[in-house]
C-alpha cells in the first residue's frame, strides 16, 4: 500500500466502519449493536444507514428491526470477485467434474435481478439445455434456486412479487412453497430437482462461496431421469460438493465464515 500524505474524509471512514460491521459480525444488525461494533454515536449511525439505504446498500427489516447488506452491495462484491475470474479458477474443476459424470455442468452468477449462466459444458450427444453462456435468466433452473436462496429477505420478496414464468407445466410457482425452498436451501446448502424444470431432466445444485461467506455462484449437473438411480444420487452429491468446495477456497473462501 502507497504513502498517503492527504487526509482521509472522516464521513466516509464512518460509512465504511459501519459496512464493515456486517462483514464482522455476519449477520444482521441492529443500530444499537452497529454503534457498539463502531464506537460512533447511535444518531450518527442512523444518519449513515439512512444514506446507505437510499443507495440499496443496506436494507432494513421491518420485522426485525435490523439492518443487513444489500443487494447493491452484494453487486459490488461480485464485481470485485470478477477480478480473480471466477470462471477461470472454476474451470478446471468444473471440467474435471464432467469427465467423471459424463453429464451437463452448469455454473451461473447473480446479474441484478437475473442469473447469467458463465460455463455450460455438455457431452455432444444426449441431453441438451437451452440455458447458453452469457445468457440471463429469471431464478429459475437447479441454480436459480440456489442463488435466490442466499439474497437478502427483502429482495427475494421483491423478486418473488414478479411475474413468475411458466417455464414447464410441472414449474412450481406458489410463492409459500418457493418459500419454503429457500428456506431449505439454506439449510441445507444444495438442492435437487427432477423433471421440473425439464421434462425428463433431473439435477443437481449447489452454492459457491467467496471470500467473507457470500454466495457469489451457484454449479450443477444436469442429467436424464432416465438414468438416475439412488447409486448416482450419492455420486453425484459428493462429486458435486467436492468440486463446490473446491471453488470457494480457490475464490478464498474459508468454512468458519459462512452465517
Amino acid at each position: 500500500m502507497r504513502d498517503l500524505n492527504m487526509g482521509s474524509i472522516r464521513s466516509v471512514e464512518r460509512a465504511i466502519d459501519v459496512i464493515e460491521s456486517f462483514a464482522i459480525k455476519n449477520k444482521p444488525l441492529t443500530i444499537e449493536e452497529i454503534a457498539a461494533y463502531t464506537k460512533l454515536p447511535k444518531s450518527t449511525v442512523y444518519r449513515i444507514l439512512c444514506t446507505l439505504e437510499k443507495r440499496q446498500l443496506v436494507i432494513f427489516d421491518d420485522n426485525t428491526l435490523r439492518y443487513q447488506p444489500g443487494l447493491r452491495l452484494l453487486e459490488l462484491g461480485i464485481r470485485y470477485t470478477s477480478f480473480f475470474d471466477i470462471k477461470k479458477e472454476a474451470e478446471d474443476t468444473l471440467t474435471l467434474l464432467h469427465l467423471k459424470t459424463k453429464q451437463t455442468i452448469l455454473m451461473a452468477v447473480y446479474a441484478g435481478d437475473e442469473i447469467s449462466y458463465i460455463y455450460r459444458r455438455e457431452n455432444e450427444e444426449g441431453l441438451k439445455v437451452s440455458s447458453g453462456v452469457s445468457e440471463r435468466h429469471y431464478f429459475y433452473g437447479v441454480l436459480g434456486p440456489i442463488l435466490l436462496a442466499f439474497l437478502p429477505d427483502k429482495q427475494i420478496e421483491y423478486i418473488l412479487s414478479k411475474p413468475l414464468p411458466q417455464q414447464s407445466s410441472a414449474l412450481i410457482t406458489d410463492l409459500e412453497l418457493l418459500r419454503s425452498r429457500i428456506v431449505k436451501i439454506r439449510k441445507e446448502k444444495f438442492y435437487f430437482e427432477s423433471d421440473e424444470t425439464h421434462v425428463g431432466a433431473t439435477a443437481f445444485g449447489a452454492p459457491i462461496f467467496g471470500p467473507t461467506g457470500q454466495v457469489i455462484a451457484a454449479a450443477g449437473i444436469i442429467m436424464p431421469t432416465i438414468h438416475f438411480n439412488e447409486e448416482k444420487n450419492i455420486e453425484y452429491r459428493r462429486l458435486l460438493l467436492e468440486a463446490t468446495t473446491e471453488i470457494s477456497e480457490k475464490m478464498g473462501f474459508v468454512k468458519h465464515s459462512t452465517r
